[in-house]
Protein backbone atom coordinates (compact mmCIF):
# COMPACT_ATOMS: atom_id res chain seq x y z
CA UNK A 1 0.00 0.00 0.00
CA UNK A 2 1.26 3.46 -0.83
CA UNK A 3 2.52 5.64 1.98
CA UNK A 4 0.25 8.68 2.58
CA UNK A 5 2.87 10.98 1.05
CA UNK A 6 2.80 8.92 -2.15
CA UNK A 7 -0.97 8.58 -2.61
CA UNK A 8 -1.25 11.65 -4.81
CA UNK A 9 1.96 11.00 -6.75
CA UNK A 10 1.55 10.82 -10.50
CA UNK A 11 4.36 10.39 -13.00
CA UNK A 12 5.00 13.58 -14.92
CA UNK A 13 5.65 14.18 -18.58
CA UNK A 14 3.89 14.87 -21.82
CA UNK A 15 3.93 11.26 -22.98
CA UNK A 16 2.79 9.51 -19.77
CA UNK A 17 -0.14 7.19 -20.40
CA UNK A 18 -2.53 5.51 -17.94
CA UNK A 19 -0.55 2.29 -18.48
CA UNK A 20 2.61 4.13 -17.41
CA UNK A 21 0.86 5.37 -14.27
CA UNK A 22 -0.18 1.81 -13.36
CA UNK A 23 3.40 0.63 -13.84
CA UNK A 24 5.24 3.54 -12.22
CA UNK A 25 3.17 4.02 -9.05
CA UNK A 26 4.06 0.53 -7.71
CA UNK A 27 7.65 1.12 -8.81
CA UNK A 28 7.72 4.32 -6.75
CA UNK A 29 6.43 2.40 -3.75
CA UNK A 30 9.10 -0.32 -4.16
CA UNK A 31 11.90 2.25 -4.33
CA UNK A 32 10.51 4.12 -1.31
CA UNK A 33 10.14 0.88 0.67
CA UNK A 34 13.74 -0.02 -0.17
CA UNK A 35 15.15 3.36 0.90
CA UNK A 36 12.96 4.32 3.85
CA UNK A 37 15.24 2.53 6.32
CA UNK A 38 17.82 5.29 5.80
CA UNK A 39 20.63 2.97 4.70
CA UNK A 40 22.84 4.07 1.83
CA UNK A 41 22.55 1.99 -1.33
CA UNK A 42 23.96 2.19 -4.84
CA UNK A 43 21.59 2.15 -7.80
CA UNK A 44 22.59 -1.45 -8.48
CA UNK A 45 21.68 -2.43 -4.91
CA UNK A 46 18.34 -0.63 -5.15
CA UNK A 47 17.73 -2.30 -8.50
CA UNK A 48 18.45 -5.77 -7.11
CA UNK A 49 16.16 -5.21 -4.10
CA UNK A 50 13.27 -3.80 -6.11
CA UNK A 51 13.63 -5.72 -9.36
CA UNK A 52 13.47 -2.44 -11.29
CA UNK A 53 16.11 -1.11 -13.73
CA UNK A 54 18.76 1.19 -12.21
CA UNK A 55 17.70 4.13 -14.42
CA UNK A 56 14.11 3.77 -13.20
CA UNK A 57 15.29 3.63 -9.59
CA UNK A 58 17.25 6.83 -10.17
CA UNK A 59 14.18 8.52 -11.65
CA UNK A 60 11.99 7.46 -8.73
CA UNK A 61 14.66 8.73 -6.28
CA UNK A 62 14.46 12.14 -7.98
CA UNK A 63 10.66 11.98 -7.75
CA UNK A 64 10.91 11.34 -4.01
CA UNK A 65 13.06 14.45 -3.70
CA UNK A 66 10.47 16.46 -5.69
CA UNK A 67 7.77 15.24 -3.30
CA UNK A 68 9.68 16.82 -0.42
CA UNK A 69 11.30 13.76 1.12
CA UNK A 70 14.71 14.39 2.66
CA UNK A 71 17.01 12.59 0.24
CA UNK A 72 20.77 12.34 0.29
CA UNK A 73 23.31 11.06 -2.19
CA UNK A 74 27.05 10.67 -1.82
CA UNK A 75 29.78 10.32 -4.42
CA UNK A 76 32.04 7.34 -3.71
CA UNK A 77 34.26 8.15 -6.71
CA UNK A 78 34.68 6.56 -10.12
CA UNK A 79 31.08 7.41 -11.01
CA UNK A 80 29.61 5.43 -8.09
CA UNK A 81 27.01 7.09 -5.87
CA UNK A 82 24.95 6.01 -2.89
CA UNK A 83 21.39 7.13 -2.22
CA UNK A 84 19.15 7.21 0.82
CA UNK A 85 15.92 8.69 2.17
CA UNK A 86 16.01 10.15 5.69
CA UNK A 87 12.64 9.80 7.44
Amino acid sequence: MLQPELWDWKPRGPFITPADERRLAPQMQRVFDCLKDGKERTLDQISKETGDPPASCSARFRDLKRLGFHTEHRNLGNGLWTYKVVI
